[in-house]
């Protein structure tokens, strides 16, 4: 990989190992680049200049003792897609991807296949989600989301999980009533 190490991008595995990475702004990928890393338990990609990247497809797949991850303040304003993101990262159980910006996002596809212990998603700031969002997963999950991303999981992301999946959409919303009152609405199906 073309990059350079530098103190402002940080990796943090896990407390016993950490690795430095500057990209540089010269790298436009970061598809696989911690595929199959079976021993990665804690990733924190906080203030991570991810400005220039359009493809991270894969990046934590196959991250099967993956169990926590941080996106803070990271730069994800170019990024295309995210396809198979988080595939088979089976420990992974909660994840808040309300910092990334997903707006240019095109391809979506079974981001969290395969992660069959994941009980919480925050995606509350995504405008859409990919077919086979979470395929494979097996277990009660909660899903932080808006109401088109209600509508979706509706229709396109359930059509292979597991029968015994139950799944709570929360969504907030705007509406005025004498004054703007942020209503919490909660739905099963």
């Amino acid at each position: 990989m073309d990059s350079i190490l530098d103190p402002k991008s940080k990796f943090d595995f896990s407390g016993d190992i950490s690795v430095v990475i500057d990209f540089n702004n010269s790298l436009n990928t970061l598809e696989s680049l911690f595929e199959n890393t079976t021993q990665l338990k804690q990733i924190n990609l906080t203030d991570l200049d991810m400005s220039e990247i359009t493809n991270m497809d894969s990046m934590f797949s196959g991250c099967s003792s993956l169990e926590d991850i941080i996106f803070e303040g990271v730069d994800t304003r170019k990024v295309k897609s995210m396809n198979y993101l988080f595939k088979n990262c089976k420990n992974l159980k909660t994840i808040d991807m309300s910092p990334i910006n997903s707006q240019n996002v095109d391809n979506m596809s079974a981001v969290f296949s395969g992660c069959e212990n994941i009980n919480s998603v925050n995606i509350s700031t995504f405008p859409k989600i990919g077919e086979n969002f979470l395929d494979g997963v097996n277990s009660e999950i909660n899903i932080i989301s808006n109401e088109k991303i209600y509508d979706n999981l509706n229709r396109m992301s359930l059509k292979s999980v597991s029968k015994s999946l139950r799944i709570l959409s929360i969504f907030s919303f705007t509406c005025s009533v004498n004054s703007s009152t942020e209503f919490l609405l909660s739905r099963y199906f």
